[in-house]
């Protein structure tokens, strides 16, 4: 049995991931599907979610945390990672909504905690990165302006795209440098967990093993 199963939407993700894994040898199993049709009966020790909350938006967020609720075994633990604000308001940027995420939408933190808690999930570890993706965006921006002309012609984009894709990264580094946005991860129990360590040194220990079941949302 995999150690880790990973949920992607893409088949060329999928495609991907499954040459890295077998060129890694790494004990992965790739679905490509949607998360919700994740067979019900199915629970990890482990659930992880990168990067997907902010697409779900606030019609289906409910469903999303039914879900999580769902994949997560008794006692087990899941990590969110999400973009945030603050506040929760249902108001989106109208430049990003229109031309580069149509649908997405910010969740809170205190919208996230309450979700979560309603569920019976216990909060072990919240952590805000803002200022440290502040920094990656600002290389991804830079990197991209070095290789404009490379990335055009590769991916065979326009250039208002371009422009519109250059912006946007230009926008993200100012929005989590002046606050107005910020990059969140929540780890949670299923129930109780004792298990879970006492600090983060374990974080950067590469003699930490795996759980026997993970699943990673993508």
């Amino acid at each position: 049995t995999p150690t880790i199963s990973m949920v992607v939407p893409s088949l060329n993700q999928g495609a991907f991931i499954r040459q890295e894994a077998k060129r890694r040898k790494l004990p992965i199993e790739v679905r490509v599907m949607n998360y919700l049709e994740v067979p019900s009966h199915e629970q990890f020790d482990r659930v992880v979610s990168v990067g997907m909350m902010c697409h779900i938006g606030p019609k289906y967020i409910e469903q999303y945390f039914d879900k999580v609720k769902q994949l997560t075994a008794p006692g087990g633990v899941c990590l969110l990672h999400f973009i945030s604000k603050m506040e929760e308001s249902l108001s989106v940027d109208p430049f990003v909504a229109t031309h580069i995420f149509p649908g997405y939408w910010f969740n809170s933190v205190e919208g996230v905690t309450q979700r979560s808690v309603r569920r019976g999930f216990h909060v072990l570890d919240l952590e805000n990165l803002r200022r440290h993706y502040a920094m990656t965006v600002h290389h991804w921006r830079r990197n991209f302006r070095r290789n404009f002309d490379e990335i055009k012609s590769v991916m065979k984009f326009d250039d208002v795209f371009m422009r519109a894709w250059e912006f946007y990264l230009a926008s993200v580094v100012a929005g989590f440098t002046t606050g107005q946005m910020h990059l969140v991860q929540i780890v949670m129990s299923n129930g109780l967990c004792d298990e879970y360590p006492l600090t983060r040194h374990f974080l950067y220990d590469d003699t930490e093993t795996m759980p026997s079941r993970a699943a990673q949302l993508a």
